[in-house]
């Protein structure tokens, strides 16, 4: 007899072989790949050459650097300008030691390698009698979801951020808060969102991690200073990033301050209710400070439990809405309450209908919706549109109310069921098989 577990693995197969294969083929050989990358290798190879001063020029003299390094793009051959803070410049020095072409396949192998070793983490504490099942389960998850195929086309390093997350979780769920601690301020100095993981481990009372990513970001920062000079990074600090928190109202703009900047400011992309961008980023500041302390309240009610994997994943959510520039390659981050939700399913008795609904609305808005720039080019601009132009958004929010859901409702989820008295829907032992 075919077992429910066999039907949903075997559908997940198809998904990721042929949605998944397609995305694939499309990061691989398409001629705009790898665009942001560039600027990471532009970066480090100015580094080698010693003119770390000069990795955030927007100048010609950057551009006629990119094109001696190789570092170009499609026939427009384009690169993009330095947006990251130094320490990627510092940490991609051994990649930007190749020629570019190479460099780039070694980065996108490297990204895809990272996925499957994060899912790995994600998944390392199950007991050995699940941990295949709910691995397989989360490769599969994980290669058929848009937002990975996305960060691999642009050359982004969200892959390896995906990772570097799922370490914290690895190793504090071990008993190792310094490891932890590293891996948060890796993740930060790379992009500054990871850092709110800090959030986490205070609002449970756990301080070791906190001291840890504290530490370990000063020491890092340090090691970097030793090619890229204090001067650089206040640059960063003064010049770039300003101009990089500003959101905006750009359809990939999939935060709580993209939606209320299509919604109320003027904009080319849909028409908006009205034209106010003070209350635009009031609303935008007031929501975000809302999803982010809803999730640090749920967080601090068990202040001293366990690392909860679904705790975990609330937090990634409420930072990706509360961000005001959330591009759609950041929803990799959306990965770990997927996970978490998979796995409270999995050891439920009865599968909670209502919030499971939204979770899959989610999951597919986010993996089949407008994936390309000319789909949203081609919706009317009409004020009707609104939500289409921010469908991954409302993903999220619907993300977001599935983990409120299942957290203030353990009871009636089977959260507090002890795994040993249980046997989860994912797996089917041999005596059960036919």
């Amino acid at each position: 007899m075919i077992k429910t577990r066999d039907i949903g693995l075997s559908f997940l197969l198809a998904l990721c072989l042929s949605w998944g294969g397609i995305n694939l083929g499309r990061s691989l050989v398409s001629p705009s790949i790898g665009l942001d990358f560039t600027q990471y290798y532009v970066a480090s190879r100015m580094v080698l050459d010693g003119e770390a001063r000069n990795i955030y020029r927007t100048d010609r003299y950057y551009f006629d650097k990119a094109a001696a390094y190789g570092a170009a793009i499609g026939a427009a051959d384009t690169t993009a300008t330095n947006a990251y803070p130094p320490f990627v410049a510092f940490c991609l020095i051994p990649i930007a030691l190749l020629p570019f072409k190479r460099a780039l396949l070694l980065f996108g192998i490297i990204g895809l390698l990272a996925a499957g070793a994060g899912v790995w983490a994600f998944f390392a504490n199950e007991d050995s009698r699940t941990r295949r099942d709910f691995i397989l389960a989360g490769l599969l998850i994980t290669f058929s979801f848009f937002p990975l195929y996305y960060s691999l086309y642009m050359g982004q390093v969200n892959a390896l951020l995906f990772l570097c997350v799922a370490l914290v979780l690895y190793f504090a769920r071990r008993g190792r808060p310094w490891w932890a601690g590293f891996f948060i301020a890796l993740a930060a100095l790379i992009k500054i969102f990871p850092g709110v993981l800090i959030l986490y481990f205070a609002a449970k009372r756990q301080f070791q991690p906190v001291i840890a990513a504290i530490v370990s970001a000063i020491v890092l920062g340090a090691v970097s200073l030793t090619v890229c000079y204090p001067s650089v990074y206040v640059t960063y600090v003064s010049q770039v990033l300003p101009r990089q928190i500003e959101g905006g109202a750009f359809w990939r703009n999939q935060g709580l301050g993209g939606l209320f900047a299509r919604l109320l400011t003027e904009n080319e992309y849909v028409q908006p209710l009205a034209n106010s961008p003070t209350l635009a980023r009031a609303l935008a500041a007031l929501t975000g400070l809302f999803v982010l302390g809803a999730a640090l309240w749920l967080i601090a009610r068990r202040n001293r439990s366990a690392p909860d994997d679904l705790q975990f994943g609330l937090l990634m959510v409420a930072t990706l809405l509360a961000l005001s520039k959330s591009w759609e390659y950041y929803a990799v981050m959306l990965l770990f309450a997927y996970f978490a939700i998979l796995k409270r399913v999995a050891y439920a008795r009865d599968a909670p209908r209502a919030p499971l609904l939204l979770v899959f609305l989610s999951f597919c808005i986010w993996t089949f919706v407008l994936p390309q720039d000319i789909d949203y080019q081609k919706l009317p601009h009409s004020i009707l549109m609104q939500p289409l132009f921010s469908a991954k958004c409302l993903a999220t929010a619907m993300l977001f109310v599935a983990c409120m859901w299942f957290l203030l409702r353990p009871d009636r989820f089977g959260a507090n069921i002890h795994r040993s008295a249980i046997s989860p829907q994912l797996v089917s032992t041999d005596a059960n098989r036919d």
